[in-house]
């Protein structure tokens, strides 16, 4: 295989790593949705921690908690908000990546930590009960931050 062959080669590479990842970025509508979901989420989780003052009085798990694999882990709620994220972590562990590996782990902890500290916001609004209102606009706020990444929204929806 010649130089030129190996460069032709690489770059139809980098162009089909872009194209899938193209297909794992998010519509603002696609995010919205989404971000609506995990609030739904959060407030039957809430709802189920209320509940817990009043069943805790029990030798073994309240029954209000006592429910397997209705909470999203919080790993999956990030995975949720940016399915990219998702599909780095199996490239990495898969050893898939052909870029700089540096660049790559520090682009996944940077987005991944920034996703779960949005979310977090969001998450600690509804668990300390605050009104209606501000509860919307932190949904509002977090659809709007997911929105403004150039790396989870699609092409053609950047401003």
């Amino acid at each position: 295989m010649t130089r030129l062959e190996l460069v032709t080669d690489e770059k139809q590479q980098e162009a089909a790593r872009k194209q899938e990842a193209e297909k794992l970025k998010l519509t603002r509508d696609e995010i919205a949705t989404r971000v609506s979901q995990l609030r739904k989420e959060l407030e039957v989780a809430k709802q189920r921690y209320d509940a817990a003052l009043f069943d805790n009085f029990t030798d073994g798990i309240p029954p209000s908690l006592d429910h397997v694999g209705v909470n999203r882990e919080p790993y999956g709620a990030v995975y949720h908000l940016s399915p990219l994220l998702e599909a780095w972590v199996e490239q990495l562990q898969h050893g898939e990546v052909k870029s700089c590996l540096s660049d790559d782990v520090f682009e996944l902890f940077f987005f991944s930590t920034t996703t779960a500290y949005e979310f977090g916001m969001l998450a600690g609004a509804i668990y300390a009960d605050c009104p209606t209102t501000t509860i919307d606009r932190f949904e509002r706020g977090l659809v709007t931050a997911r929105t403004a990444c150039h790396w989870i929204i699609k092409e053609e929806e950047r401003s």
